[in-house]
C-alpha cells in the first residue's frame, strides 16, 4: 500500500533527488561491468532500495536486461531512468567502445550537483505557484462568503446605493462565482503535474518546445560531450555521428546529423559541419580541427560541452525565476478588485453616514 502511494508522488519528493539516484545507478553499472556481474541483477537489487517511481522504472530497465538486451537499447525502452543525454552517449558509445568505459567516462563527467540544485528551484518555484493558488482561493472565498454579504446587508439596512465596483463585484460572484474555484484547481493540477519529470520530458519532447533556446543547447551540449568520447580513445568520429543520426530522440537533428555524415571524411571535415548546422562556432572549429592530440581534443570538446549546459542552466534559471511571479500578477487582479471595491464601499458608508 506504502509503496503504491510513493508512486504517486512527484519525483524527488520522499528519498534522494532524481539525479543522485541516476549517479547511484551508473555506478552500480560500472561495478557489475567490471566484475562480470550481471547487470540485471544490479538494477532489480537497487528498485528494491526505491520504493518510488523510479524504483519501477528500474525493475522494467531489469526486465529488458534480463532478456538479454543491450544496456543501450534497454535504456532507450525505459525513458527517464538516466537523462537524454547520457542514454543516448550509451547507446552510441557502446558501439565503438565497452559499456564498462562509456559509463566511467560519464561518471568521470559527473556534474550532479548542478543538475539537482536546478531541479531544486523547478520544485521551489512550483510549490510557490501552489501556494500562491491555495492563500488567493481562501482569500476570495472568505471575502465572497463573510465580507460581501455583511456589506451587502449593511447598506440594504440604510437603503443606500452600492458603488459601482462593488455592485459589480455583487453580480460577477453571484454569476460567475463557481468560475474561479474551477480555475485554481486546474491550475494547481497543471503546475503539480510539472513536479514529475516524466511531464516534463513529454512536453520537451513536443515539437513548439523543442524550437526553444535551452532545448537545442542543451542537446548541442549532449552531442558534444558524446564526440568527446570517441575522441579521448582515437577513434574517428564517423561511426558515433552515424549512430547519433539513428539514435537520437529529435528527428530534426537526426536529419542534421546525417548531412554531416555524409558531407565529412575526416573529423576536421566533420567539425567544419557541425560549425554548419550550427552546434558549434567557426572558430570552435577551426581550433578543434587543429589540435591533434586525442587527449587534448577530447578535453576541449568537454570544456565546450560544459560551457554550453552552464549557459543553459543559468537562462533556465532566469527564466524561472520570472515565471514563478507571473501568478501573483494573475492571481492579483480578483484580489486587488475585491480590495478596492470594499474600501470604496467603506468610504461612502462613512461618507453617507
Amino acid at each position: 500500500m506504502m509503496r503504491s502511494i510513493r508512486r504517486l508522488l512527484p519525483d524527488g519528493i520522499i528519498g534522494p533527488p532524481t539525479e543522485s539516484k541516476r549517479r547511484s545507478l551508473l555506478r552500480l553499472l560500472l561495478v557489475a561491468s567490471s566484475r562480470s556481474i550481471p547487470t540485471s541483477v544490479v538494477t532489480l537489487n537497487l528498485a528494491s532500495e526505491y520504493r518510488d517511481r523510479y524504483g519501477h522504472k528500474l525493475e522494467r530497465l531489469a526486465v529488458w536486461l534480463k532478456a538479454n538486451s543491450s544496456l543501450g537499447a534497454a535504456l532507450t525502452h525505459t525513458p527517464g531512468v538516466l537523462s537524454e543525454n547520457d542514454s543516448l552517449l550509451i547507446r552510441c558509445g557502446s558501439e565503438v567502445a565497452s559499456d564498462e568505459s562509456v559509463v566511467r567516462f560519464i561518471l568521470e563527467q559527473d556534474d550532479a550537483s548542478g543538475l539537482v540544485r536546478s531541479q531544486s528551484r523547478i520544485n521551489q518555484a512550483i510549490g510557490y505557484t501552489i501556494a500562491l493558488l491555495l492563500i488567493s482561493l481562501l482569500t476570495i472565498t472568505f471575502l465572497t462568503l463573510f465580507i460581501l454579504p455583511t456589506i451587502i446587508q449593511i447598506f440594504e439596512e440604510f437603503a443606500l446605493e452600492l458603488p459601482p465596483a462593488m455592485l459589480l463585484l455583487v453580480q460577477a460572484s453571484r454569476e460567475l462565482g463557481w468560475l474561479w474555484p474551477v480555475f485554481v484547481a486546474i491550475s494547481m493540477v497543471m503546475v503539480l503535474s510539472l513536479m514529475f519529470e516524466d511531464v516534463r520530458r513529454n512536453l520537451a519532447d513536443r515539437i513548439p518546445f523543442r524550437w526553444l533556446p535551452g532545448r537545442r543547447e542543451q542537446e548541442c551540449a549532449g552531442l558534444l560531450r558524446l564526440f568527446a568520447f570517441p575522441t579521448e580513445h582515437g577513434l574517428p568520429l564517423a561511426d558515433t555521428i552515424t549512430s547519433a543520426a539513428l539514435h537520437h530522440p529529435n528527428r530534426s537533428l537526426r536529419r542534421k546529423l546525417l548531412e554531416v555524415r555524409s558531407r565529412s571524411n575526416s573529423d576536421s571535415e566533420c567539425f567544419n559541419s557541425l560549425a554548419g548546422i550550427g552546434m558549434i562556432g567557426t572558430d570552435h572549429a577551426l581550433s578543434l580541427a587543429r589540435i591533434d592530440d586525442h587527449q587534448i581534443r577530447s578535453w576541449a570538446l568537454l570544456q565546450l560541452a560544459s560551457q554550453v549546459e552552464t549557459r543553459t542552466r543559468f537562462r533556465r534559471d532566469r527564466v524561472i525565476r520570472v515565471a514563478q511571479y507571473l501568478p501573483v500578477l494573475i492571481v492579483a487582479i480578483p484580489i486587488a478588485w475585491c480590495v478596492i471595491a470594499i474600501f470604496q464601499t467603506l468610504t461612502q458608508l462613512i461618507h453617507s453616514l
